[in-house]
């Protein structure tokens, strides 16, 4: 699901599920990225995809605004979520995460180090030392 391809017809999934609704609380939710119906956003977004299949821009990497909007940038990054997204009752904070500290913890664990960059810490602790 990370191909620039597939995350476009999310977004538009998302847009074209939004303005088709009359209920609020489903309307907020669509506008924060989550689909209250997940076999409806899957089938809204298949139907997006086979739309722009063909067109090459939709192949092209995503813009910036196209990665912060509608929760994308969590969609593509799920492992930077500290818990389980889930619907509430309230519009004006539709979506709730729930998660435990070992989630937090989780989520905040930095990357490993890549040879290259421990050579880089390496040469800045010996230069420091000049």
């Amino acid at each position: 699901m990370k191909s620039p391809h597939l995350m476009r017809a999310r977004l538009v999934a998302l847009r074209q599920l939004a303005a088709r609704t009359q209920d609020d609380l489903e309307g907020a939710l669509l506008r924060n990225g989550f689909f209250p119906d997940r076999q409806a956003g899957q089938v809204a977004m298949a139907q997006a995809a086979m739309a722009m299949e063909g067109d090459p821009a939709a192949h092209a990497p995503l813009a910036f605004h196209e990665v912060s909007t509608l929760s994308s940038w969590f969609h593509l990054h799920p492992e930077k979520v500290c818990g389980k997204e889930r619907a509430t009752r309230f519009s004006q904070f539709p979506l709730e995460v729930v998660g435990s500290r070992e989630d937090v913890e989780r989520a905040l664990q930095p990357a490993p180090l890549t040879a290259l960059e421990r050579l880089a810490q390496e040469t800045e602790r010996i230069l420091s030392e000049l």
